[in-house]
């Protein structure tokens, strides 16, 4: 049984689990979780894009002490406006900064994923 729910944050207890950072879970499917890396080394903005896990694999994980669910504070950023970022980190209304852009790219990545699970789900 899935007990995963998506908007819960992973984070690792043991170094028998393969990530080395906490990780949020997007969506849930019958056997697998789709997970975003909450990497933010080297002043990473925003998470790197979506990687699938088998559920199983996760609550085995949870059940074993491996994993565990926390809670994360979204930082300021994630919650920022066009707006704001262009005016915080240089860009304009004729070109965004360098942070917007990267949200771009990451947004259009997870769509990609919501996109697909959702037509499946639709389908069923």
């Amino acid at each position: 049984m899935n007990t995963l729910l998506p908007g819960s944050i992973l984070a690792r207890v043991s170094d028998e689990v393969p990530f080395t950072t906490s990780m949020r879970v997007l969506v849930v499917t019958a056997d697998m979780c789709w997970l975003i890396p909450l990497d933010f080394a080297d002043h990473r903005k925003y998470s790197r894009g979506p990687v699938p896990v088998n559920c199983e694999k996760l609550e085995r994980w949870l059940g074993e002490g491996k994993l565990r669910v926390v809670e994360f504070e979204r930082p300021k950023i994630w919650t920022a406006s066009d707006e704001d970022l262009n005016r915080w980190y240089g860009g304009s209304a004729q070109k965004n900064c360098a942070i917007v852009e990267a949200r771009e790219t990451a947004l259009t990545a997870i769509k990609t994923v919501l996109e697909r699970y959702r037509s499946n789900m639709a389908g069923a």
